[in-house]
């Protein structure tokens, strides 16, 4: 019994050494510790809410604030680690969660700005693109937000004229250029161009007469970079109306 109590007393003594003894700043180490714990899909509570939060601060979550790490949640993480060119896994580990909670986390919207469009590519990005293009003069077709063909061409003549890799993508580089409003406009060559299109010719520079003739209403038919009977048509009859030779070809006075 006496050996039972002597136990016991020490017991009690370390467990007194251990409550006063343990600096606060211990205490603290191991929260933050176990902090940094990865959340992924099934992890619940305090610090999931708060990713939530952050999230949804940032543009990538929209839903409910749960504390749950759900579907929702995972597809935004993925989001977030897209827009900054990490691993997609929908895990927040230590490398996740330190740039989401950093100064210079990207918000969505600011990544949709400046994110990669190419062939194929469509929705209100592209149509932001074929608007900056239209203002600077490469681009002439429609507003179709869909990334075809004509919107290639004009990347590449953008990318041409300012110096950058012509690929005919809008990438981060050509992107940032255009958002910053100063980007080499096209120079006007149509006027200034000694090539005379004729009938059997094809190309943009056809395609850009017939838009020309379209809208002055001499040309009816569809932009479609051939230089054909109609189009010709078109030409006489402008050249008619203003006193030029008529000879059906878009030469240099015509132009």
């Amino acid at each position: 019994m006496k050996k039972f109590l002597l136990r016991m007393m020490a017991l009690a003594m370390v467990l007194s050494v251990l409550a006063v003894g343990i600096p606060e700043t211990h205490f603290s180490a191991y929260a933050a510790s176990s902090s940094s714990t990865t959340l992924k899909s099934g992890s619940t509570g305090s610090q999931v809410k708060k990713l939530q939060k952050r999230l949804k601060e940032l543009g990538y979550y929209s839903g409910k604030i749960n504390s749950k790490f759900d579907k929702a949640t995972v597809s935004a993480v993925k989001s977030f680690q897209k827009a900054h060119g990490l691993d997609q896994t929908g895990k927040v580990d230590s490398t996740t969660k330190k740039k989401i909670y950093s100064d210079n986390a990207r918000t969505l919207s600011d990544y949709n700005a400046i994110k990669q469009l190419k062939s194929g590519s469509t929705g209100t990005q592209v149509k932001k693109v074929q608007q900056q293009l239209k203002k600077l003069g490469y681009y002439t077709g429609s507003l179709t937000s869909k990334f075809d063909s004509d919107t290639v061409s004009a990347v590449k003549a953008f990318q041409k004229a300012n110096d950058l890799t012509v690929n005919g993508k809008a990438d981060k580089a050509t992107r940032e250029l255009l958002n910053s409003g100063k980007g080499e406009a096209k120079k006007d060559t149509a006027s200034n161009s000694v090539t005379t299109l004729q009938k059997g010719d094809s190309g943009e520079e056809v395609k850009t007469v017939q838009r020309q003739l379209k809208k002055l209403g001499y040309f009816t038919g569809n932009v479609a970079g051939n230089f054909l009977s109609q189009t010709q048509s078109a030409v006489k009859k402008f050249q008619k109306a203003n006193d030029l030779t008529v000879n059906g070809k878009a030469d240099k006075a015509t132009r």
